[in-house]
């Protein structure tokens, strides 16, 4: 089983105001990937589950209908692992051969082809961390398999699954994305 967590409760402290609701190529940016992860779920629901880690309620009512679990972080300050923890405890008992992949809200160029590539290459590396890249940079979403679950939990304060990363960088599989911006999470408002 692949655990998705998407991650959408940030406070979007360097883009004055809720970056996950602006819209972006005519949705709202929350959508984007989450769009991409639902369909994955809708089409493979025995191999695929969801979780939305949020702290609002217009993210929280837009995902009511959708075949997933959605997980409210009340404590924000607490920081990304604060995220991380609640989703993984809202997918139950993950197994050591059970994968979780985290993909963030505010990165909405992350195209479908590549999202399915990744995890599909990703399963045949046979490593037990993956990371869509360019060029070398490691970037999200991040997949983890399911004996990293511990150390995912023990992370504190505003520090994420970078950390574990980078503990076990010979367990690395990067995936090339199509282009730079599939990586770009926007910190400040588009023009």
């Amino acid at each position: 089983m692949i655990y998705m967590i998407y991650l959408a409760a940030g406070l979007s402290s360097r883009y004055g105001s809720n970056k996950l609701l602006d819209t972006i190529d005519g949705k709202p940016m929350f959508r984007h990937l989450l769009d991409i992860l639902t369909i994955m779920k809708e089409e493979e629901p025995h191999r695929y589950e969801l979780v939305v880690v949020t702290a609002y309620d217009e993210i929280e009512k837009a995902v009511e209908n959708l075949p997933i679990k959605v997980v409210r972080n009340k404590e924000q300050e607490l920081g990304i692992s604060h995220s991380i923890h609640l989703g993984i405890e809202a997918c139950g008992e993950i197994g050591q051969h059970d994968h979780v992949l985290f993909a963030v809200a505010d990165q909405p160029y992350v195209q479908e082809d590549e999202l399915f590539g990744f995890i599909h290459m990703y399963k045949r590396s046979y490593k037990g961390i993956g990371c869509l890249s360019y060029e070398g940079i490691m970037g999200n979403p991040v997949i983890f398999q399911g004996k990293f679950v511990p150390e995912l939990l023990a992370l504190r304060g505003d520090t994420g699954g970078k950390t574990v990363v980078k503990a076990h960088m010979e367990e690395v599989f990067l995936y090339e994305a199509d282009s730079k911006k599939s990586l770009q999470d926007l910190d400040v408002p588009q023009k």
